[in-house]
């Protein structure tokens, strides 16, 4: 398409503009600034036309050129596709300057994201309203009867939310000085004059809260709102869009066209009060200054602990004190709180929330979620100089959805964001943009989950499952293959999802291995035995100290802030591996926060947070199962009929966990594990599995070890019981081949390589060469 002459005449100025180094499109801009109508018809909308030719001679061209093109030759790319649409949409078979001003009208990424375009916005400039001015100025023009005939609506909270650097036209309205109050000062922050010089994030979304807002706010009484919200659903982000609707908008209600939303510190506001007397002072005057401002809009953030300043034997409580001032209209208030502190600190204050009108805000759905995330994109690629592709940001949705439970939308999205960008950005090498293993990385440094759980390489992981657990757990294979099972179908999400990953119930005499595959669980799934955590039972037998032990003090008791054991636990670590051991021993009140757990994947701490499970598996082990019949020193499995003599101990177990433990536990469970006595055979693998663990740690000091075929067996043999299953086995090897090869390191020269082999002499001893 042919360029007009107008635009062909702007061009050549703007290329005079750039010294010869060719047009781009702030020099274009300028040009157009200077020409005629289209600088007639912004300077009749009252746009700054002198400000905006200033930036464009500061401003350096645009940083997203597609890669390989010159800022010339991205300007043409931008005339001959971005303008030319506009051109041909409005019926005119030449580009106009006047094509180029509306494309920063109307398509959204240069309207919000261009300095120009957020420029025109918040001078309220709408495409109808410019094309109007434009041909009553200009006379009739091509594509005249392609123009909108509605009078243009007013700029949506949606628009003025996208703003990043705000250019408005409008005065601030209030600075502490002019109300000679500097107390202020020290407590609060001016939201409005933020929302006038542009440090304000932008928000999607909330036109409905924000209406709902205004609707409150205008009425001549009772105008305060109390915004009741998880944390971290956006109660502080959507006060500040209020501040930034009021400061963008044409028409206002008459009592919120100056006004001025100021939030105020109540730490701030008590701290130090330590005279009697100062307290109420400080009140006091924050009262007066609400007294005297009547355009000042009160926000308190976490309002419930307003209820509780000022209680001083001798003093009246704030809330008291504020509860006159609001009946009457006398200050205007808009409050923050999470529906539990709601109910624990406001419920019982209904003369207080009488003067309030709740307004609840929701998590935002997976599409406003997505706007959000985008709306924030270019101020988090400025922050941290890596560009965040469309995939990636829906990747962090995903991932914060499947693996964040304990937080809540937008918060946990944006939260994992920022640490993925801070951890690239701090990575040598050069990187221009954020990865989804970026993410996966920061996920898993955040929450301590293995990244091959985020991975496709999981798959292998579950379907050798088996042989990796076997791989440690000797003479167990009916218990481990009855818990990989049970795990894979739960991974494949064949499982109720608010339930724990996996529940069972390990049941055995000692030493045959119920803690060691809860060890192996926890390596091969989670790559560390550290995910393994391990709760002694016997030491929650009190019942008074139990649940208090487990889920932490109640919000005003001693210690409270330090949490339970078991919440903080699982807070610290969703991704793990819980045991409980001896669960019989518990007192029975701990039976009840497992039904809890077991059924609903989540309880509430003693602060009433929530602790989720849905990620961990959780094992009680037993040692209930009733006396161990006679065993062999070969086992069961050297009997004549090892199954039926194994059976009629699996009846003998379930009897007595039937006596034991209550049915609706016992149902609860995915599984109940009986595990099988040791035999020598057995133990004489565990054995040699322990020497290899020695052999490993002496190769990593230079040094070999080999070793006898009979040696294991001769340490079984050693054993005076096989009751106590492998547990003895490690203190066997500790006296008779681990002391010995100390003494022998102690007598190497240096680091000199050395080979030590093990033998078993003819009269029963072990031999070291």
């Amino acid at each position: 398409m042919r360029y007009s002459p107008l635009l062909q005449e702007a061009l050549a100025q703007a290329k005079l503009l750039s010294d010869g180094k060719g047009a781009d499109m702030p020099r274009l801009l300028q040009a157009i600034l200077h020409q005629d109508p289209v600088a007639a018809t912004l300077k009749q909308l009252r746009f700054p036309v002198d400000r905006a030719i200033q930036r464009t001679k500061t401003e350096p061209p645009a940083r997203d050129i597609p890669p390989g093109l010159s800022h010339s030759e991205a300007l043409q790319t931008f005339l001959s596709q971005e303008a030319a649409y506009q051109a041909m949409l409005l019926g005119s078979s030449v580009i106009e300057p006047w094509h180029v001003v509306a494309v920063f009208l109307t398509v959204p990424r240069y309207r919000y994201r261009h300095w120009f375009g957020r420029m025109l916005l918040l001078s309220f400039i709408t495409f109808g309203r410019f094309l109007r001015t434009y041909t009553r100025l200009a006379g009739p023009v091509e594509g005249l009867s392609l123009l909108p005939k509605n009078p243009p609506a007013p700029v949506t909270t949606r628009e003025a939310s996208l703003v990043m650097k705000t250019e408005t036209r409008r005065q601030p309205f209030l600075r502490v000085e002019d109300v000679q109050f500097a107390f202020v000062d020290g407590i609060g922050r001016n939201l409005t004059e933020e929302a006038i010089h542009g440090t304000l994030r932008p928000v999607f979304g909330r036109d409905e809260e924000i209406r709902q807002m205004i609707q409150i706010l205008s009425r001549p009484d009772r105008h305060n709102i109390l915004l009741v919200g998880e944390p971290g659903v956006g109660k502080t982000a959507l006060v500040e869009a209020l501040a930034l609707h009021l400061v963008t908008q044409p028409s206002l209600p008459g009592n919120l066209e100056k006004a001025i939303i100021v939030e105020l510190d109540l730490n701030a506001l008590l701290s130090g009060t330590t005279l009697h007397g100062q307290l109420e002072e400080r009140i006091q005057k924050l009262i007066d200054f609400l007294r005297q401002n009547p355009r000042v809009i009160a926000f308190v953030d976490e309002i419930h602990t307003i209820t509780r300043a000022g209680q001083h034997p001798s003093s009246i409580p704030l809330a008291d004190t504020l509860k006159p001032l609001l009946a009457r209209g006398d200050i205007r208030m808009i409050g923050a709180t999470t529906p539990y502190e709601y109910r624990r600190d406001l419920a019982d204050h209904a003369a207080f929330l009488r003067r309030f009108h709740v307004i609840r805000i929701p998590e935002p759905g997976p599409a406003l979620l997505l706007d959000i995330l985008s709306s924030l994109k270019h101020d988090l690629e400025d922050r941290y100089g890596l560009a965040i592709p469309e995939d990636v940001l829906r990747y962090a949705i995903e991932l914060s959805d499947r693996y964040i439970h304990d937080r809540f939308y937008p918060d946990k999205a944006i939260d994992l964001l920022e640490h993925a960008l801070g951890r690239a950005s701090l990575q040598e090498g050069a990187r221009t943009s954020l990865s989804r293993q970026d993410l996966e990385e920061a996920l898993s440094h955040q929450y301590h989950i293995p990244l091959d759980l985020l991975r496709p390489e999981e798959r292998e992981i579950l379907k050798n499952l088996e042989a990796r657990l076997k791989a440690h757990i000797i003479g167990q294979d009916e218990a481990v293959e009855t818990v990989a099972r049970t795990i894979r179908r739960a991974r494949v999400g064949l499982r109720e999802t608010r339930k724990p990953f996996a529940s069972f119930l390990f049941v055995g005499p000692t030493g045959v291995g119920k803690t060691e595959l809860a060890k192996a669980l926890a390596h091969t799934l989670f790559g560390d035995e550290k995910a393994l955590q391990i709760f002694n039972m016997a030491e929650y037998s009190h019942p008074e100290a139990a649940l208090q032990k487990l889920l932490g003090a109640a919000q005003g008791y001693r210690d409270a802030e330090k949490g339970g054991l078991l919440t903080e636990a699982v807070r610290r670590r969703p991704y793990s591996v819980l045991l409980f051991d001896e669960i019989e021993k518990a007192d029975p009140q701990v039976y009840d926060l497992f039904l809890s757990i077991l059924d609903e994947g989540r309880i509430l701490d003693g602060q009433g947070r929530i602790a989720d499970f849905s990620h961990s598996i959780i094992i009680f082990t037993s040692n209930a199962g009733g006396s161990l019949p006679k065993v062999s020193r070969m086992g069961f499995a050297g009997d004549d009929n090892p199954d039926e003599r194994f059976a009629a101990y699996r009846e003998q177990v379930e009897r007595n966990l039937q006596a034991t433990f209550r049915p609706e536990f016992l149902a609860r469970l995915d599984h109940r594990i009986i595990f099988r006595p040791l035999g020598e055979k057995e133990l004489t693998r565990i054995a040699d599995t322990a020497l290899r663990a020695v052999k490993d740690q002496l190769a990593a000091k230079g040094i070999s070890l080999s070793y006898d075929e009979t040696v294991p067996a001769w340490l079984v043999q050693k054993l005076p019981s096989l009751d106590y299953g492998a547990r003895p086995l490690k203190r066997l090897v500790q006296d008779f081949v681990e002391t010995p090869l100390a003494d022998i390191l102690l007598e190497r020269e240096g680091d000199t390589p050395m080979h030590i082999h093990i033998t078993l002499t003819h009269d029963g001893r072990l031999a070291f060469h």
